[in-house]
Parts: C-alpha cells; structure tokens; sequence
C-alpha cells in the first residue's frame, strides 16, 4: 500500500496499491489483479510441478493460483510459464 503521509514525490501519487511485476519481491508475476462482479468467483488453481523442473523460487513444490471464469487458457499458460521458469508457448494445460 502506498504511503503518502509525507506528500507527493511529484509523480501524481495517491493513496492505494502498486501492481508488482518483478521476482524480487517475492513473485514471479504480477500479485495483483483488479477484480470485477462480473468477472465470477475467482477460483483457486493448482498446478502440479513437471518432474523436469523446479518452481520460479527453487523449491519443488506444486503451485497454487487464482483465476477467473472469463480468464483464458493463454493467460493460464502465462502464469504457468512463470511459475516454471518456461515459455508460456511450451505449455500444455490439461482437463484433470
């Protein structure tokens, strides 16, 4: 959450949230996402770790993350990319 209780640096700051888009800080994507009614429950996703590969933080744990009825199978495949480490090209998602 942004903090302006010291004022505006100059760059038209307001109170609210930044989107983060860089793993150093502790993800490998963006960690926020504005969500809509009309986008439909967001759903909890798991995505097992192919046995070739470690996770974007090392480990090699399967993952978890939210999508949404309207989200499409190639912003799954973009997320999955970053989650592996790998083209989202590359990826297959399957029924399962």
């Amino acid at each position: 959450e942004l903090d302006v209780s010291k004022g505006d640096s100059g760059a038209g700051e307001k109170p609210g949230y930044v989107m983060i888009d860089a793993s150093g800080f502790g993800t490998p994507g963006p960690c926020l996402q504005k969500a809509y009614v009309e986008d439909g429950t967001p759903m909890i996703l798991k995505a097992l770790r192919p046995d070739a590969l470690k996770a974007w933080d090392g480990s090699s744990n399967d993952k978890e993350f939210l999508a949404f009825p309207k989200t499409t199978g190639a912003e799954i495949r973009i997320v999955l990319g970053m989650l592996y480490g790998v083209k989202a090209e590359s990826v297959t998602v399957k029924d399962g």
